[in-house]
């Protein structure tokens, strides 16, 4: 069982898997540059737990969880507003395409080097990535551009008014 303050940045995963380990705890939102990019400003560090082990048919696997509070801003209204960001995952390291053809449906493949060392940090940024809304928004009721919301459809329609078909003349004209 390694420290509850920060997980580390990177694990030789085979070997964890293999000594059945558990981590637990924080990861520095500075040490995410790619997320931070994203973000509006910064809040707590984020909390992940991850547990490493071999299944009955003798995969390597890791799962875990991943809780964060990130701010976004809300592109409807332009304010800031807090997220909650919540994911589970279960990984597999794997060395190759073909390794990663062999694993059962319910692991995700993780490509490793040969060291069998990859970073938690890059993984979990990836996740928490994917989990941020494409476009960030409160809900109808928090957010402050209530009444700036577009609609469309037909309430939005003019009374379209008759104009005259440029083209009306070669009606006429037609072959019958």
């Amino acid at each position: 069982m390694l420290s509850q303050d920060l997980l580390p940045q990177q694990v030789d995963i085979v070997k964890s898997c293999q000594s059945h380990v558990r981590l637990s705890g924080k990861v520095p939102l500075e040490k995410l540059p790619r997320l931070s990019e994203l973000l509006a400003g910064e809040k707590d560090d984020i909390q992940a737990e991850i547990r490493c082990s071999v299944d009955e048919q003798g995969f390597l696997y890791f799962q875990g969880s991943i809780q964060a509070e990130l701010e976004l801003s809300c592109q409807r209204c332009l304010d800031l507003y807090d997220e909650q960001v919540k994911d589970v995952f279960c990984f597999s390291p794997v060395y190759g395409e073909q390794e990663a053809k062999r694993l059962p449906e319910c692991y995700e493949p993780v490509m490793i080097e040969q060291s069998g060392v990859i970073s938690l940090y890059e993984l979990i940024e990836d996740e928490l990535m994917i989990n941020i809304p494409f476009v960030p928004k409160h809900t109808i009721e928090d957010c402050q551009a209530n009444g700036y919301t577009r609609a469309f459809g037909d309430d939005q329609v003019e009374d379209a008014v008759e104009k005259p078909n440029p083209f009306a003349q070669l009606e006429s004209l037609k072959v019958k």
